[in-house]
């Protein structure tokens, strides 16, 4: 088997069967000190009251895990966690290229995530103050219910 430096995960464990599992396996891809970033939703930033939270997306969503189960399943794996970000990876200085953004301009959109990947509506951005605020400042206000999570063997 390959063993490698770095390996990333972006919105994976969310959807396997068993992230236990999910875990032994990343951290038998890595060389020791080889580092394992993980990057998924965030239980304690899940908002129930929201009419449409893209978070929980079910029913592809089978596990929303919480800081603390994902930092436990690390030393379970004898990783030593990092670095600990409560943003999305989507959240950067580039104009609609935030994470708060594109949660609100999908549930403008009735909460239909095809929203995020149709041809943009640039007339929705431009006649509602608080998308247009949030294109440009929505990066500075992460919302807090996605986490990146960086460890190292």
């Amino acid at each position: 088997m390959a063993h490698y430096d770095y390996v990333v995960s972006y919105d994976v464990i969310e959807h396997v069967e068993d992230p236990r599992k999910f875990m032994v396996e990343l951290t038998g891809l890595l060389r020791p000190g080889g580092h394992l970033t993980i990057g998924t939703p965030r239980a304690e930033g899940v908002n129930l009251q929201r009419k449409h939270d893209l978070v929980l997306h079910p029913p592809y969503h089978r596990h929303i895990l919480s800081e603390n189960v994902l930092l436990l399943l690390g030393r379970q794996n004898g990783l030593a966690p990092e670095d600990v970000y409560r943003k999305s990876l989507f959240d950067s200085l580039i104009p609609t290229v935030n994470w708060r953004f594109i949660a609100e301009y999908v549930e403008q959109n009735d909460g239909l995530f095809d929203a995020a990947i149709e041809p943009p509506r640039p007339w929705m951005v431009l006649t509602s103050p608080r998308l247009l605020a949030l294109a440009f400042l929505g990066s500075f206000v992460p919302r807090g219910d996605n986490m990146v999570i960086s460890f190292r063997k």
